[in-house]
């Protein structure tokens, strides 16, 4: 077939758009393409330069196929849902208020120090948790972490 023999007017769904332009990206490059070399496409074909920029930063904030990066799934701990995961940062949360007035209520059984500087870690752990699922909230990862 020819590309005479294509109707070039056609309205392409998102999806076949897709599939469109990653069948043709396979055919010429093999298994992949330079993100620069997209980016420029993406503009010359008419996308904004806001709209590739702000794919671009989601891009690199993912990891391979869309994936959160390691530091979210390493702090999420494998926990698949928002539930799961707000209720291991509440755990954290507690853990580190439990050390903290262990430490200072009972310092004869907690020394002051090892206390508050468990409490400090597990706070840590909790602000690490918190930053993992606000990028899942923010990236609408959780929908796609089921399906992993």
């Amino acid at each position: 077939m020819s590309s005479r023999d294509t109707n070039d007017e056609r309205w392409l769904s998102e999806s076949e758009a897709t599939d469109f332009l990653r069948r043709a990206s396979q055919l010429d490059t093999g298994d992949g393409v330079k993100l620069r070399h997209l980016r420029e496409a993406a503009v010359e074909s008419g996308l904004s330069l806001e709209a590739v920029d702000t794919a671009t930063r989601e891009i690199a904030s993912a990891g391979p196929d869309g994936a959160p990066p390691v530091w979210v799934r390493f702090n999420l701990a494998g926990i698949p849902n928002r539930a799961g995961a707000q209720f291991w940062y509440q755990l954290l949360c507690t853990a580190g208020l439990v050390s903290v007035a262990g430490a200072i209520l009972t310092p004869a059984v907690v020394p002051p120090a090892i206390g508050i500087a468990a409490g400090a870690w597990f706070f840590g752990c909790s602000a690490a948790v918190s930053s993992a699922i606000r990028w899942m909230d923010q990236h609408s990862a959780w929908t796609s972490a089921k399906r992993r």
